[in-house]
């Protein structure tokens, strides 16, 4: 069943960015032929950059609920229970934590959440795996020093770069020890 809105999902995105490419031929064609005055079609293609960024968040929200229903997680939204994110060498350039989940696997309590790091131009989007527990137990070692760090009683991996895929975020919650 999962797989099959996985599937759709991904049908939908492809679908979509094709969509948008046309879209782009098409206003270039007509700026190209001086159909439609410059200013109109980059309004144009702003509008459609921002719809696809709308749709990747919102096809991304549904795939982190869609793994917390099926892995039988708690989705909070936007709560962090009883995780702080200020004892973190990076928490000072963190905000927006969204996509939050919460669960227990192998008796260790665990928090996932997807989060921006920077300002301006340098932001971008992490994933936040916090196992209640020391660095072994998130297997600390596979990972290296420069992503894994222990937050008070957390110990705390950050994605590097980009936001998890799924897969990988399961992948990293069934070596819990």
């Amino acid at each position: 069943m999962f797989g099959e809105i996985n599937t759709a999902l991904k049908r939908d995105t492809v679908h979509l960015r094709g969509c948008l490419r046309l879209v782009g031929v098409f206003v270039g064609a007509c700026i190209a032929a001086y159909w439609v005055p410059p200013g109109y079609a980059i309004g144009a293609a702003l509008v459609a950059l921002v719809g696809l960024a709308l749709f990747d968040k919102r096809a991304r929200t549904k795939q982190i609920q869609q793994f917390a229903e099926r892995s039988g997680f708690l989705y909070l939204g936007s709560a962090l229970p009883g995780f702080s994110l200020k004892a973190a060498s990076w928490s000072r350039d963190a905000h927006s934590v969204t996509r939050v989940v919460w669960g227990e696997k192998a008796q260790q309590e665990f928090v996932v959440f997807d989060c921006r790091l920077g300002h301006g131009k340098r932001t971008t989007s992490r994933t936040v795996v916090a196992v209640r527990g020391q660095l072994g137990n998130l297997g600390a070692a596979q990972f290296g020093p420069d992503r894994v760090e222990q937050v008070g009683e957390w110990a705390v991996l950050l994605s590097s770069d980009y936001v998890l895929p799924v897969s990988e975020i399961e992948e990293i919650l069934s070596d819990l020890r």
